[in-house]
């Protein structure tokens, strides 16, 4: 039986975007990817598809990746994202992912790397 993603580890470099969603999906759970991700931010939840996303969402989840791939435990990885963050103001690195300004996404990517 295969272990699920977050027990194997975060792979070096996965396929698809599919891939990317799933990996991070597992390591953040859900709920929070969502949240990443901007989901609900101006469409309802429930109408929400990354296939229908714009280039913002594919950031998001490019830095979410990034993020977990950074930090390696997952984990780790969540309380990182809700941990509010001096370099940004006090703000958590999951409120400057779901900005999605590109500014911002750079930012949480270096504190990632300096976390981890």
């Amino acid at each position: 039986m295969a272990r699920p993603a977050y027990r194997q580890g975060v792979p070096t470099e996965p396929e698809t975007v599919d891939e990317v969603l799933e990996v991070c999906a597992s390591a953040y759970g859900r709920d929070l990817l969502a949240y990443l991700l901007g989901a609900g931010d101006g469409t309802p939840l429930a109408a929400w598809r990354l296939s229908s996303a714009a280039d913002k969402t594919r950031d998001r989840l490019r830095v979410c990746y990034r993020v977990l791939r950074a930090i390696k435990e997952p984990r780790r990885a969540r309380a990182w994202m809700r941990h509010a963050s001096a370099a940004l103001g006090g703000r958590t690195p999951a409120w400057a992912v779901r900005n999605g300004d590109r500014g911002l996404l750079a930012l949480v990517e270096r504190e990632a790397a300096r976390y981890a």
